[in-house]
């Protein structure tokens, strides 16, 4: 099964190439809508980073600066808009803190030193999908990485 997916994920990437279908212009703004799109529709987390976008609170650095309050304001078409300005927030902040507030310097503080790999993934995609007594579980796949 696992080879059978990775075949057709090659063949299809081969064929159609990258797809640039998470509308984004920088790494941090793909993990902000990746914060964002939980619990949610798309078009809620766009309308977000729209409001974003205008207030000019793309980077780590403007995106720390907020207060709670300030950002829940923003991010509120989002949904659960309390606990994900907190997350946004831990975000930025562990981005200054750790890499100078560039998410791509970030992964070399991750205890395996490199992001995963699509095959990485894959391994764990293909695991859930043959079993049948998992309920509700949250699966962490971080290279050993946890930020509180």
């Amino acid at each position: 099964m696992k080879r059978r997916l990775l075949r057709l994920y090659s063949a299809l990437h081969a064929r159609y190439g990258p797809q640039g279908w998470w509308p984004a212009r920088s790494a941090f703004e793909v993990a902000m809508g990746a914060v964002l799109t939980q619990h949610t529709a798309w078009p809620g987390a766009a309308r977000v980073m729209a409001n974003l976008h205008a207030a000019r609170r793309l980077e780590a650095r403007r995106l720390a600066a907020l207060s709670p309050a300030a950002l829940s304001r923003l991010i509120r078409p989002a949904g659960t808009w309390r606990f994900k300005a907190g997350s946004l927030l831990a975000l930025a902040k562990f981005l200054l803190e750790r890499a100078g507030g560039r998410l791509e310097q970030a992964v070399a503080t991750i205890p395996f030193r490199r992001a995963a790999q699509p095959t990485e993934i894959a391994d764990w995609v293909w695991m859930l999908s043959q079993g049948t007594y998992m309920t509700g579980e949250t699966i962490v796949i971080s290279g050993g990485l946890i930020v509180r």
